[in-house]
């Protein structure tokens, strides 16, 4: 089984995984962090730079971060530059639910890596829509 791990400024994160187990119901494999306000970014990133190190120990692990140039982003892109970017962690920036939704059961099967990973950069342009005809 594939690890997710979310991580995002306030509690974007749980909200995200709550929604999800509406949709698609409980599952075992997500793991989030939040930076909220006066959290001590050297602290956050800690945290983070551990769950990172755990979760891809134990195999694959998909990291989905809220804005690209952020906090959270720049300290998963640092930590994986300080582990030359490792085969079995792949992560994106932009999480939405759409995108959540389709990676958690490709996440629970033992499907590739990663075909998993090429899948969701395949739809990623289609996890947000402009509906005005």
């Amino acid at each position: 089984m594939t690890n997710i791990l979310l991580i995002t400024h306030g509690n974007l994160a749980s909200a995200l995984v709550q929604t999800s187990e509406l949709i698609v119901g409980s599952s075992s494999n997500i793991y989030t962090h939040s930076l909220d306000l006066g959290d001590d970014p050297e602290e956050f990133a800690s945290k983070v730079e551990k769950s990172i190190e755990e979760l891809s120990n134990e195999g694959n692990l998909i990291i989905f971060t809220d804005l690209f140039g952020g906090t959270p982003s720049n300290t998963v892109m640092s930590k994986l530059f300080r582990l030359n970017f490792p085969e079995n962690i792949a992560s994106f920036t932009g999480v939405n639910l759409p995108l959540l939704l389709e990676t958690i059961p490709m996440c629970e099967n033992e499907s590739g890596f990663n075909d998993l990973v090429n899948h969701l950069d395949s739809i990623l342009a289609l996890t947000i829509r402009n509906i005005r005809p």
